[in-house]
This record gives structure tokens, C-alpha cells and sequence, in this order.
């Protein structure tokens, strides 16, 4: 930024040309992120979330794709530990809420991909615009309605809603252990898609939740550096032609969780 010594300038002239913190990240380049930006305009004393108050505009998806997708397969929705972890994000402002992590990844895919990943066409049970709670794996009440309506935004705060459970409900030796299977395994469940070893990792992944966090060991920065890097490996693994482009949301999910 030329005017990097005159912030409330680079402010001003964003909001007026309705600019949000990731199209002034895209700007700046060199691995400059939107929560640099906020990070940047906060220490100088200027709170930028209205640069992000306008909500995203999504365009139609642009590729046609099969609708064959499950929110949570039926092997996960019969543990209940997993089940569980399938929320609504509670975070309706700040870094870590869907709309900021939304334009994070968008920032690194590009919108279309992002579309095509988290747009409706791809759910079973989206096409009469709603999700039942049986398309919920048996939930009875997300946000307390016993239906939700199958968007776009509802499908990215389920997502990132999920994700964030999952950061609270496993601790360091649990996580440590899940990303060294996956790893190791990434291949079979990956690449090959082998039924045996995603149950194995699912089963792991149901007892690691059976008790709660010893403690918690993600900051701020990190749970938003994780949630966006899990989003954007998630829309890769849709947009790759291995057999887990159809993997549900919660698995993905989880598979998005581990490896960083």
C-alpha cells in the first residue's frame, strides 16, 4: 500500500469504492490475507468490519453437477458423536464468522469454485429448497426450526460451524493423532476411497470425542487460519475427479480438519 502511513485514507477511499478487507488483501498481494488487513486497520485504531458489512453476492453455479451429496452419510449420522459435531456457526461477527471465512476462501479459490463446492445443486434433499431433519442425519432442530432452508449461507454455517465444534471438542494429543492417520492413510480414503479405512477414521474420530478437550489449544488467529484453510481444501477436493468429490459435508469436514 503506497499510503500505508495514512490507514484512515486507505479506509475512506475503500468504503466509498465499496472495496472489503479481502479485495484490499488481493491488492496488496504477497500473502497478505484479509485478517492482516483487519489486523493492520485494528492497531491503528479503525475497525474495518463495515468494509465487510455488504453481504456476498454468489452467482449461479458454473457447472452443472450431479445432486448426489448427503450433508451427513447414514454410517456417521448413527454415531452420535459425529452427528454432534454438525452445527450452525455461532460466530454472526468477526474473524470467524461464515461471512469473513467465506470471503477468506473465496479469496484463495475464486468464487465460482466456492459455488459449486457450497450451492445447494449438489445436496440430496435440496431440491424442495429445504432440509429436513432427515437430510440432517436425523436432527431434529438446527437454529430451532425442524427444517432449513437449503442456501448457499446456511450450507457454509453449517460447514463452518462444524469445522469450529471440531476445533473445540478435540484436544492437541487427539488432533495430533487424527492428522498422523490421515496422513499415513490419506491415499486409501483420499485418492481410492476405501470404505474400511474412512470407517476406521470415523471410528477413531467418534472415540477422540467420547471425552471432552483436555484443553484448548488453538488461539484466534490460528482457528481462523485452520476454518479458512479447511474450506479451501474441501472445495479442492470437490473440484478433483477422485472418487471423494461426493463425500458428505461433515466428512469432508472432517478430512478438511487434519491435514494442516
Amino acid at each position: 500500500m503506497q499510503n500505508v502511513s495514512t490507514p484512515r485514507n486507505i479506509f475512506d477511499v475503500a468504503k466509498e469504492f465499496g472495496l472489503s478487507n479481502t479485495d484490499l488483501a488481493e491488492i496488496v498481494g504477497g500473502g497478505f490475507s484479509a485478517f492482516n488487513v483487519r489486523e493492520f486497520f485494528s492497531a491503528n485504531g479503525i475497525e474495518s468490519s463495515p468494509l465487510d458489512s455488504a453481504p456476498i453476492s454468489f452467482p449461479q453455479p458454473s457447472r452443472s453437477v450431479p445432486r448426489n451429496t448427503s450433508i451427513i452419510d447414514r454410517d456417521a449420522a448413527q454415531q452420535p458423536q459425529i452427528r454432534d459435531l454438525l452445527k450452525f456457526n455461532t460466530n454472526e461477527a468477526g474473524v470467524l464468522s461464515s461471512e469473513a471465512l467465506a470471503r477468506e476462501v473465496i479469496s484463495r479459490v475464486g468464487i465460482d469454485k466456492y459455488v459449486d463446492t457450497f450451492g445447494p445443486q449438489r445436496y440430496l434433499g435440496a431440491q424442495d429448497g429445504v432440509f429436513s431433519s432427515a437430510d440432517l442425519g436425523g436432527i431434529s432442530s438446527l437454529n430451532g426450526s425442524t427444517t432449513t432452508k437449503a442456501t448457499i449461507e446456511n450450507i457454509q454455517e453449517l460447514f463452518f460451524g462444524t469445522v469450529l465444534e471440531g476445533f473445540s471438542k478435540f484436544d492437541k494429543a487427539e488432533f495430533t493423532a487424527l492428522k498422523q492417520f490421515t496422513r499415513e492413510n490419506y491415499r486409501a480414503m483420499i485418492v481410492q476411497g476405501n470404505d474400511q479405512v474412512t470407517n476406521m477414521f470415523e471410528g477413531m474420530v467418534s472415540n477422540a470425542l467420547i471425552t471432552p478437550a483436555v484443553e484448548e489449544h488453538l488461539s484466534l488467529a490460528d482457528k481462523q487460519a485452520y476454518a479458512t484453510a479447511a474450506g479451501v481444501y474441501y472445495v479442492q477436493i470437490v473440484g478433483s475427479s477422485l472418487p471423494t468429490d461426493n463425500m458428505s459435508l461433515v466428512d469432508g469436514v472432517l478430512f478438511s480438519l487434519l491435514p494442516w
